[in-house]
């Protein structure tokens, strides 16, 4: 269970820092071209920083609540490279049980914005099986390769991702996470072309065990 915990952490950490956006409304739908500002969701400048609140419950009938921080720590020198620190602390909690996931989680970009390294409080470590830059933009019909990692203690994960019209300059990322393990989990984040997020939905097949499905609706601060 606690790779399974691992794993749904580094979906988490994949959909909300590596690419994500928001709502908003005209009276007109956009033409596929209108291009989405990912803004501070994608942004490494020091000091940059946002929440995630969340709330959901499973086909059990459990309940959850949760928040996930974010904050570019900024230039730094980590394994004797010189990269960008991004921190995420992610906290799950499961109503009448308690926390089910806590876990601080450290991210290090070269400065091109490809991804280094990310780092866990438990030790593990994961490594990027393929590398490029962090979007600043993306474009409606986008639909690419996410990041896929490789863990030090064996596991992986890899994700897919996709943006659709959602009408009246709004889209929809969908990201699709697949592992090694039995979890996997679809994101859908709404955004608008400034990159202010207006909901996320996180249906995550498999979790907490297997054969159940938990649905999580975040709002971001």
């Amino acid at each position: 269970m606690k790779k399974i915990f691992m794993v749904l952490a580094a979906i988490f950490l994949l959909a909300i820092m590596a690419c994500s956006g928001g709502g908003g409304s005209t009276t007109t739908p956009p033409p596929e071209s209108t291009v989405f500002n990912l803004g501070k969701f994608t942004d490494l400048t020091t000091g940059t920083s946002y929440t995630l609140d969340f709330t959901g419950s499973d086909t059990t009938g459990a309940s959850y609540t949760g928040t996930q921080q974010i904050t570019v720590v900024g230039p730094t020198t980590f394994e004797g490279k010189s990269v960008i620190q991004k921190d995420g602390i992610l906290v799950l909690t499961k109503v009448g049980v308690g926390v089910i996931i806590n876990s601080i989680i450290q991210t290090y970009y070269y400065h091109d914005r490809t991804l280094y390294k990310i780092v866990y409080s438990s030790g593990v470590t994961a490594t990027p099986s393929n590398t490029f830059p962090l979007p600043t933009t993306v474009e409606i019909g986008n639909i690419d390769e996410g990041q896929s990692l490789a863990y030090s203690n064996g596991n992986s994960t890899t994700e897919t991702w996709q943006v659709t019209d959602a009408g009246y300059n709004i889209a929809y990322i969908v990201f699709t996470s697949t592992s090694n393990l039995e979890v996997s989990e679809i994101d859908t984040i709404t955004i608008n072309t400034e990159g202010t997020i207006s909901g996320i939905t996180e249906v995550i097949y498999n979790f907490p065990s297997t054969g159940v499905t938990t649905t999580l609706h975040g709002t971001v601060q």
